[in-house]
């Protein structure tokens, strides 16, 4: 009988410290698995923070850059069409290059999309001598207006004797941070100066 006494005190015993094992133990298992995850939720985060901050440091760093881009193109896209004034421009440059003006011709302003400036389309003919049509092109790209030429075409002008002289004529475009641009502000076609 004391045997089955041992026994029983033993599975007893044993019941007991599996209760108490489930009892203390088993929470606090679920408990650690729920704080892995948590940690690797939250691991997950800071990685995710700290690239960000990374990203928000270049671009801090490039701020400067962008700000002088910025201030560059507020003065190359003026805020008035000045079609007037880019046309005394443009005529300087012809002057400049030895280049013959033909003619200038503005177009009606198109409105720029969601807040892109508006466009206003220009045509010029110029006659001259090669290499004083490609300097007339350099000044107009450093002319301190953005001048987009769209397309250029050349033609003899037709001249015997003398070096070959070419007819060009421009298709470009000027822009401007007006959101509307009214009708006096675009001149009609301006000959020749």
């Amino acid at each position: 009988m004391t045997r089955n006494r041992v026994v029983l005190i033993a599975v007893v015993a044993g019941l007991g410290a599996l209760a108490w094992y489930m009892a203390l133990f088993s929470p606090a298992r679920s408990e650690r698995a729920q704080l892995r995850g948590k940690t690797t939720t939250a691991e997950g985060k800071e990685q995710e923070l700290q690239s960000t901050r990374l990203r928000l440091r270049a671009l801090e760093a490039g701020r400067g850059a962008q700000q002088a881009q910025l201030e560059q193109l507020r003065r190359l896209i003026p805020p008035q069409p000045d079609v007037a004034g880019f046309i005394l421009s443009v005529n300087d440059a012809a002057v400049r290059a030895e280049v013959d003006w033909v003619s200038v011709a503005p177009a009606s302003p198109v409105a720029g999309e969601a807040g892109a400036p508006s466009s206003i389309g220009i045509s010029i003919a110029v006659n001259g001598e090669f290499f004083a049509l490609v300097d007339y092109l350099r000044r107009l790209e450093n002319l301190g207006r953005l001048v987009v030429v769209d397309s250029l075409q050349l033609s003899p002008a037709g001249q015997a004797g003398g070096p070959l002289r070419l007819s060009a004529t421009l298709s470009a475009r000027i822009f401007t941070t007006a959101g509307s641009v009214p009708a006096g502000a675009v001149p009609a076609a301006v000959p020749g100066a």
